[in-house]
């Protein structure tokens, strides 16, 4: 098993990235890394010196050098300020991680990732340029939940994580040429079918599941195992062709657009629905393309509907012209994102993931507050408890509670009185369970979640989410008498 790792070949990356290798191709160097040090020839090193079971914070001092800011809650840019000219893998650029300094290596390696990602080698280049490991300690922490449930890592309790024995590790090249009906035919057909049902997220989908759907057709499997697991995607675009092909068209130019080692600008008109429709040009850097709310949308960051430099969630749905891209010296361009793209400093993914993993809501750019909720015992029991809804989402207890109303970065100060008049209602706190996390506000699909909750979310604070919940409820009481 060792020798096997000590190789980062496109098909283990492709499993490290859980099947995603062109979204996730930093974070796949970076656990084939970490499962290299952890269990390559060199990773009994590790394993002796971190001791099981361990936090992030035991990972991340063996993992850094001492110069490394090991405060999780530093920001990304001030981490790796003192180790300059240091040994520290933050110094490290996927091409170096990867060893492949070597130019005859490297262009192996180069061709083989591009015939099974897509992407071409020219791309692939400028992406070995990258740094891995210059990301927050928030995402090394997703890194390392990544690796359990891909079953690198066991988890022995929250937060805490112990090594796997080596006869129980997942097996980089297993051979997926058995006989037909094994459990990686029916992994394949599952796979073939899940891919039917999202195809419509990306083009080049398509593609693959032809790929797929011949082979297994070939190996005479497809139609012997019938399917087991269905898939509802809720899609409120409407299926008409000429919708259909405008977003593709939307979507494809993007694609394009990205697969250009420099990226671009781009200019397109925007339907505002919350505006009656009011049309607006936008000249914005896109950044990446989210499917949630049941529609498709674009994270970009300029110009937006308002005459604002901002970032905003467009749907695709939603621009009503072609995507122009800009020549990269046009006057339109604002000079925030000249200013941005000179000192290479434009926004990327990891950006966007770092904001939506600090507070929930996918309007990630909008305030963060800190809300407090109730359940009652029972419902909380059965509907709440063990149930992920965000990072942040953590159960409180009286001392928590207490900690929570003495910060006045969580609790108002003006608001405190009335807050703790509300609280005063539920003394009796083995009926009443509480809840704190922190949420943009107003997100869309957050004022969704807190509806569903009904009678048994009642929010208490901060006050501006507890009257807004208010008001609607006494319109709503109106239409029904």
């Amino acid at each position: 098993m060792a020798s096997l790792l000590e190789n980062p070949t496109p098909l283990l990356l492709h499993r490290l990235s859980g099947g995603q290798l062109i979204n996730r191709f930093e974070r796949s160097i970076r656990l084939w890394y970490m499962v290299q040090q952890m269990y390559g020839n060199d990773g009994q090193k590790w394993r002796s010196q971190i001791t099981e079971p361990f936090r992030y914070k035991d990972f991340s001092e063996k993992l850094f050098a001492s110069s490394h800011n090991l405060d999780t809650t530093a920001k990304r840019e001030e981490l790796s300020q003192l180790c300059a000219n240091t040994s520290c893998i933050c110094q490290q650029s996927a091409l170096e991680i990867l060893q492949l300094t070597a130019p005859t290596k490297r262009q192996r390696w180069l061709k083989e990732v591009s015939l099974f990602s897509g992407l071409d080698t020219a791309e692939l280049t400028k992406r070995l340029e990258i740094y891995p490991f210059r990301v927050s300690h928030r995402s090394l922490q997703m890194d390392l939940k990544m690796l359990e449930e891909l079953g690198w890592l066991k988890s022995i309790e929250r937060g805490s994580y112990g090594f796997i024995p080596e006869d129980q590790l997942p097996n980089p090249e297993r051979d997926t040429h058995s006989s037909p009906g094994n459990d990686d035919d029916r992994e394949s057909v599952d796979f073939a079918h899940i891919l039917e049902d999202i195809a419509f997220l990306q083009g080049h989908l398509h593609l693959r599941l032809d790929e797929l759907e011949t082979q297994l057709k070939h190996r005479q499997v497809l139609s012997l195992l019938p399917r087991r697991i269905l898939v509802h995607f809720e899609h409120i675009i409407p299926e008409d062709h000429h919708t259909s092909d405008r977003i593709g068209d939307h979507q494809a130019c993007l694609e394009k657009l990205w697969r250009s080692p420099k990226g671009g600008i781009v200019r397109f008109r925007y339907r505002v629905f919350r505006e009656q429709g009011r049309e607006a040009d936008v000249i914005v850097y896109p950044v990446c393309l989210h499917y949630v709310r049941r529609a498709k949308y674009l994270s970009a960051y300029g110009i937006d509907p308002w005459g604002k430099v901002a970032w905003y969630n467009y749907r695709l749905d939603a621009i009503a012209s072609s995507l122009e891209v800009l020549p990269q010296g046009s006057e339109l361009i604002p000079e925030t994102l000249r200013q941005m793209s000179r000192q290479n400093n434009l926004p990327t993914t990891e950006d966007i993931v770092e904001a939506l993993l600090a507070a929930w809501g996918f309007d990630f750019y909008l305030p963060k507050l800190y809300l407090i909720l109730r359940f009652p015992e029972a419902f909380e029991r059965w509907y709440v408890r063990d149930s992920y809804r965000h990072e942040t989402f953590q159960r409180l207890d009286p001392g928590q509670l207490r900690q929570v109303l003495d910060n006045p970065e969580l609790v108002a100060p003006q608001e405190r009185q009335q807050i703790e008049a509300l609280l005063a209602r539920y003394s009796d706190t083995d009926n009443h369970i509480f809840y704190g996390v922190w949420v943009r506000w107003p997100d869309p699909n957050l004022v969704l979640r807190l509806r569903d909750w009904g009678p048994n979310g009642e929010v208490i604070a901060p006050l501006v989410v507890r009257h807004h919940l208010r008001d609607e409820v006494r319109i709503q009481s109106n239409f029904y008498g």
